[in-house]
């Protein structure tokens, strides 16, 4: 495999974990964006039960639950690739 490859490899992976990381999901960053936004008891509710989240979001992941939002977090990978493909062309 050559460095090019290598590198494209790196950034899909990284888009798509970014992707990921902003889904409205309390212990993630997405969960955080979605707090400013919601009233104050529904945030306080998600912060006092932030570990019982956590654990939920444990289990969908080992019982396979993200099979569902996986197409979701490859198109938007995708599609923030595909934008940073054209600025570095347009750019270089």
């Amino acid at each position: 495999m050559n460095i090019a490859g290598f590198a494209y490899g790196f950034v899909v992976i990284n888009m798509m974990l970014a992707v990921f990381n902003m889904l409205p999901l309390h212990p993630l960053d997405g969960g955080k964006v979605l707090a400013r936004f919601l009233p104050y008891e529904a945030n306080r509710w998600l912060e006092e039960n932030a570990t019982m989240l956590n654990f939920a979001l444990i289990a969908v992941f080992i019982l396979g639950g993200f099979r569902f939002f996986a197409r979701y977090i490859v198109a938007a990978a995708d599609f923030l690739i595909t934008v940073m493909e054209f600025t570095l062309r347009v750019i270089f």
